[in-house]
């Protein structure tokens, strides 16, 4: 029996927590950037009209709305728990009931301005996905514990930093088919665990995963099912645990031989 072949499950759970984690922390991101950019058009409505000429509805919801993403964002970016989740969904909450509000104050005419109600909808909709998420995450973070968590995050991080070409464990191939929207996928195999990691190339950040799935060297077979026209790569199907997936994708002939003489994987059969 491989060595960490009983501990799966947890790798598994980990995975998943680390796809949140990457998630959140890019949602964290973007609240710091919208929030800046709020506080920065109602600081040049203050300096181009005066602070006199700008309603109360404005300064909520730009002055407060943008002080609350601010906030929101670096908490979530310090703080990867549930409760980053429900800071999250609250922000969302309060900021789609503040554009519900100012919505229904223009409409009686006792403010100026626009507002359209269904950017609130959204944002309370997306309040109680979120909210929702964090029973997901509470699940997931019981499966597991940190020291797998740490080890995941660690393979992962080498599996997106290494050399396929200088490394015998590392394996690159891309998704086939017209539209993927993320085709690029990676193999590492460490003591018996084989993680396969789909993941985007984001501009000055390096890669980051988008899927994670981990599974025994044993079960994992690659199917070639013909070569391309044009270059040098084989036609490949995924097999996991004798049950063939919808996962079929392009490898080069060097990697396909890295394959094989690594035993990365059990076996590699022909298929029509």
């Amino acid at each position: 029996m491989d060595q960490n072949a009983g501990r799966l499950p947890s790798y598994a759970a980990s995975s998943a927590v680390l796809i949140m984690r990457r998630s959140l922390k890019s949602s964290g991101w973007w609240s710091i950037f919208w929030g800046g950019f709020w506080l920065f058009i109602l600081s040049m409505e203050v300096v181009g009209n005066g602070a006199a000429s700008i309603g109360l509805l404005t300064y909520l919801w730009l002055g407060l709305g943008g002080l609350l993403l601010v906030g929101e964002g670096i908490f979530v970016m310090r703080t990867f728990s549930p409760k980053a989740l429900m800071a999250e969904a609250a922000t969302l909450a309060a900021l789609g009931a503040m554009n519900l509000l100012r919505f229904a104050m223009l409409v009686s005419g006792k403010g100026g301005g626009r507002a359209n109600p269904l950017y609130g909808l959204v944002m309370l909709y997306n309040a109680f996905t979120t909210w929702k998420a964090r029973t997901a995450l509470d699940e997931l973070m019981a499966k597991t514990n940190e020291q797998d968590l740490a080890y995941v995050t660690e393979q992962i991080e080498r599996t997106m930093s290494g050399e396929p070409k200088n490394s015998p464990d590392l394996i690159e191939f891309k998704a086939s088919g017209l539209v993927k929207e993320h085709p690029d996928w990676r193999m590492n195999v460490v003591d018996g665990v084989a993680f396969l990691v789909n993941y985007a190339a984001v501009f000055g950040r390096g890669k980051r995963p988008i899927q994670i799935i981990t599974a025994p060297v044993r079960s994992i077979q690659f199917d070639i099912t013909g070569e391309t026209w044009i270059g040098s790569k084989s036609k490949c199907r995924l097999t996991l645990d004798g049950k063939p997936t919808d996962m079929k994708f392009e490898i080069e002939r060097t990697m396909l031989e890295k394959v094989q003489m690594s035993g990365a994987v059990s076996s590699l059969s022909a298929s029509g």
